[in-house]
């Protein structure tokens, strides 16, 4: 795994890619395996640039049959990269799980699926609040959120307002840029 995580990150460096740090990666795939271990078997990595963080998610449910991730990128090349790199640690990993790139605008896609389990979010910060209200219909109970930079680069208030009322009940993991966990109640 160690040689996948060096190439897909020095891959997204090379192209200008901002990237989660391994840290982020860490609990990315902690989740994922705690969301498919209850039960869990939609996974979505909204933002996905060329797999960086689509390797972590997958290495977490690696071994559930049934298990799906839809890894979302809106730019081509990076998801002509994605497509790729998502059939290579598919393969290496030797998972069971499957997983799909889809090109396209990230809340439109998230906005026309259902039965969410698992959200990583990593779009443009100003597009989180957004993204919140589409999950309140598409995350199951239980269903989890992850938001990339809860720290920094901030996202805008009303997005914190958001997360910590309603149906959320929600915590920041303090790695460097901050990981905001949202979860359904």
């Amino acid at each position: 795994m160690m040689s996948l995580v060096k190439e897909l990150l020095e891959e997204s460096r090379a192209l200008g890619i901002s990237h989660i740090s391994i840290e982020d990666g860490l609990v990315l795939m902690a989740e994922a395996f705690t969301t498919s271990s209850l039960g869990g078997r939609v996974f979505v990595d909204a933002g996905a640039g060329v797999g960086f963080s689509a390797l972590w998610i997958l290495a977490g449910i690696s071994d559930c049959e049934g298990c799906l991730l839809i890894a979302i990128e809106y730019e081509r090349e990076r998801h002509e990269k994605l497509r790729r790199n998502l059939d290579k640690v598919v393969k290496e990993l030797g998972a069971k799980a499957s997983a799909e790139a889809v090109r396209g605008n990230a809340l439109e896609v998230v906005g026309a699926l259902e039965a969410l389990d698992y959200v990583f979010v990593d779009i443009e910060k100003p597009d989180y609040p957004k993204m919140l209200s589409i999950l309140e219909a598409r995350l199951r109970p239980l269903g989890v959120a992850l938001f990339h930079n809860a720290i920094q680069p901030r996202p805008p208030e009303e997005f914190f307002e958001m997360a910590m009322s309603g149906p959320w009940r929600s915590i920041i993991i303090p790695t460097g840029p901050g990981l905001m966990l949202v979860r359904k109640r």
